[in-house]
């Protein structure tokens, strides 16, 4: 539970303030000088917002982990796991510009498996781009429907609904 003491310091930085007890309860709030105590209703209304923060924010981190988290691709005839860091991202972009066959890095047991370079044809490293590039676009359409979801909500009920 947030505590309405953390709230008020962090959204209403003149309100001076402190808690009897519990720092969660409303009527435990006394006030000590600065602006008056905020209603409970705009306590809640901080606290929702936080809320919806913290779980875009997390949101956020999930999408970006799944990501990078590597795909599989049957481009080279049987499936085969590629590695999608930035870094991966930008050296595939930049074999599939050569526009020429290629040796190129994949994984044949999933992501703990040792990396083997493996020669692509150009048509092969394609593919794997846009396999790439739609598994992506889907965490990202994902990530986008779940944000305006959590930005919609108008309770903390129905934000705790709103999962990954």
């Amino acid at each position: 539970m947030i505590s309405y003491i953390n709230i008020i310091s962090e959204f209403f930085p003149k309100v001076q303030c402190y808690a009897i007890g519990d720092g969660a309860a409303y009527n435990t709030l006394i006030h000590s000088g600065g602006d008056p105590i905020p209603s409970i209703e705009a306590l809640n209304v901080a606290i929702l917002s936080k809320r919806k923060i913290e779980k875009i924010t997390a949101f956020s981190d999930n999408a970006r982990n799944e990501i990078v988290n590597g795909f599989l691709s049957s481009a080279l005839g049987t499936s085969f796991y590629y590695d999608s860091q930035p870094e991966d991202q930008l050296n595939l972009v930049g074999v599939v510009a050569s526009f020429q066959e290629s040796l190129y890095p994949c994984r044949s047991n999933g992501p703990t498996s040792p990396k083997e370079y493996r020669l692509h044809t150009h048509a092969q490293l394609l593919q794997i781009l846009y396999e790439g590039k739609n598994i992506k676009l889907v965490i990202l359409e994902k990530f986008n429907n779940k944000k305006a979801l959590v930005i919609s909500v108008t309770t903390i009920e129905e934000l705790d609904t709103v999962v990954w």
